[in-house]
């Protein structure tokens, strides 16, 4: 960030809290950004749960000593927790911690490793689902094991799927080095997900190569 009455000098920012968003719809796009997530979904209220924010506050404020005590014992447990864990998804740190208070509520080690790896397909998911290029491809490569062409050419049988399941062509890259760019940015979400692994190759022209692994599994195994 540029520091205070300057026009160009820089200082580091180290921030280590917990940041809350909410939002109707996913905000979490980039692949950086959804391994450091994790996701709430919560349902609309009813119209008789409504509260005011003095009566939530209220409420809040005679709770506070119980869900202050559970956090410290929770913690107290957490420091005094010596025991190894087995395995460590990307954010090691975080997995330890999550691994260690899962413990101290009597939670099984698997289960929050199975909890985190969802949370990460459920944000997934949700970047592929508003996401108009990962739709298109998804149709693309229906019982499609490979798929090879140039970025402008894809773009336009994109383009095409896009008209003919009534999406507006405009939320679509305007060129093919536009979509190159998109499609790195949610590759990982796209094998993840959807089991199609996208790469480049480079001759006489670039060339995109769209693997649709789960189908060729399903071959190999026939």
């Amino acid at each position: 960030t540029r520091r205070l009455y300057t026009d160009t000098e820089e200082r580091i920012v180290k921030l280590h809290s917990i940041i809350g968003i909410t939002s109707i719809n996913g905000v979490a796009r980039s692949s950086d950004l959804v391994d450091r997530s994790c996701l709430i979904a919560l349902s609309r209220f009813e119209k008789s749960e409504i509260k005011t924010e003095q009566s939530v506050m209220a409420s809040f404020q005679k709770d506070l000593p119980f869900i202050l005590g559970a956090i410290f014992n929770t913690i107290a447990g957490v420091l005094s927790d010596r025991k190894k864990v087995r395995h460590k998804i990307r954010l090691a740190d975080f997995h330890e911690k999550a691994i260690k208070i899962g413990r101290v509520l009597g939670i099984e080690e698997d289960k929050i490793s199975d909890i985190l790896f969802q949370n990460r397909l459920d944000l997934s998911l949700s970047i592929l689902e508003s996401s108009s290029i990962a739709i298109c491809l998804k149709e693309l490569m229906d019982g499609v094991c490979e798929y090879v062409n140039t970025p402008t050419e894809c773009l336009n049988e994109l383009k095409h799927i896009a008209l003919q399941k009534g999406i507006d062509k405009s939320t679509l890259p305007k060129d093919g080095s536009r979509l190159t760019k998109a499609l790195i940015l949610i590759r990982d979400e796209l094998s993840e997900v959807y089991g199609l692994d996208f790469e480049q190759k480079r001759g006489k022209e670039r060339l995109y190569v769209i693997t649709n692994k789960n189908l060729k599994e399903e071959l190999d195994e026939e």
